[in-house]
C-alpha cells in the first residue's frame, strides 16, 4: 500500500521577483512607444525642413506597427522550436499588412493635395 504525501506549497514569489518578471515587458512597451513618437516627430521635421506636406500620422499607429514587427521577429524565432507557431507568424504578417495599409490610407486622407494647396 502506498501513502500519498502532500508536498508543501511553493513559497509565494516576493514583490521584487514579480517586478523582475514584468519589468522587461514594461521596458519594451516604453521603447516601442518612444520609437513611434520619434518616428512621428522625425517625419514632421523632415517635411518642415524640405517644405513638404506630409501626412501627420499619430505616434500610436507607428508604435502599433513597430510592436507588430517586434512580435513578427519573436514569432519567427520561436517557430523554429515549435512549428505550430508558424501559423501565428503568418497571421501577424497579415496584421502588419492591414495596419500599414490603413496607416497609409489615413495619411493620404489627412494630407492636403498639392493642387488644392496651390489653389488657396
Amino acid at each position: 500500500m502506498s501513502v500519498a504525501v502532500d508536498a508543501p506549497p511553493p513559497p509565494a514569489p516576493s514583490a521584487i521577483q514579480q517586478l523582475a518578471r514584468v519589468l522587461p515587458g514594461i521596458v519594451l512597451l516604453g521603447i516601442v512607444g518612444y520609437a513611434g513618437k520619434i518616428t512621428e516627430q522625425s517625419i514632421a521635421a523632415y517635411g518642415r525642413a524640405h517644405h513638404l506636406t506630409l501626412p501627420n500620422i499619430e505616434y500610436v499607429l507607428w508604435a502599433i506597427i513597430f510592436g507588430l514587427v517586434v512580435l513578427q521577429v519573436a514569432l519567427a524565432y520561436i517557430s523554429f522550436a515549435a512549428p505550430v507557431v508558424g501559423v501565428l507568424h503568418g497571421i501577424n504578417a497579415l496584421a502588419i499588412l492591414i495596419i500599414s495599409g490603413r496607416t497609409g490610407q489615413l495619411g493620404s486622407e489627412t494630407a492636403p493635395s498639392a493642387a488644392g494647396a496651390a489653389a488657396v
